[in-house]
């Protein structure tokens, strides 16, 4: 008897435990950079995308040195969401590696050269706080959201539609400011 008993609850903990480990890996793993990139990724991400914020409040992206916590949630992503223009400084290398692998997204990608401020006269580095402008951050949010649509097609409806909201919102804001 004592050892069916001992079966039994053995089971259960056995079941248990597999449950709470379906419950990790639900949803896509999503890795951010800065808090001003979290802040998109939850405007524009369905809710059943899980996002990491590696830098928290007060943390200086230039100055960032990855830890070994780090690397691991980024091995781990399903897809990383960073600024780009070497904001993140010593950390693009590890991006640019990391997106032979798997989905690596730069807010950046999306707003032309022409449009950015050179921090150097021979147009090789750009002010990498282009969320300053909101043109400039609606560009890189839009592309963000065409990227995100391609790369998951199963949540491009929802993408789209919390995109176009985010944006109306950001609309709606910039002509309050201006």
């Amino acid at each position: 008897m004592l050892n069916r008993w001992l079966l039994a609850i053995s089971v259960l903990i056995f079941i248990a435990s597999c449950k709470e480990e379906g419950k990790s890996n639900e949803g896509i793993a999503v890795v951010v950079t800065t808090t001003i990139v979290s802040d998109i990724a939850h405007q524009v991400l369905p809710t059943s995308f899980k996002i990491k914020n590696l830098m928290g409040v007060g943390v200086d992206p230039h100055l960032y040195k990855s830890k070994s916590s780090d690397h691991r949630d980024l091995e781990n992503a399903d897809l990383i969401i960073y600024s780009g223009l070497h904001l993140e400084g010593k950390m693009t290398s590890i991006f640019e590696t990391l997106s032979q692998k798997k989905k690596v997204f730069a807010l950046s990608d999306g707003i032309s050269k022409e449009s950015l401020i050179p921090l150097a006269e021979n147009y090789s580095s750009y002010d990498p706080h282009f969320w300053t402008n909101p043109t400039l951050t609606k560009k890189g949010i839009q592309h963000l959201s065409e990227q995100l649509q391609k790369a998951f097609p199963n949540h491009k409806d929802s993408i789209n539609i919390k995109t176009n909201l985010y944006l109306s919102e950001l609309n709606s804001a910039s002509q309050k400011i201006d």
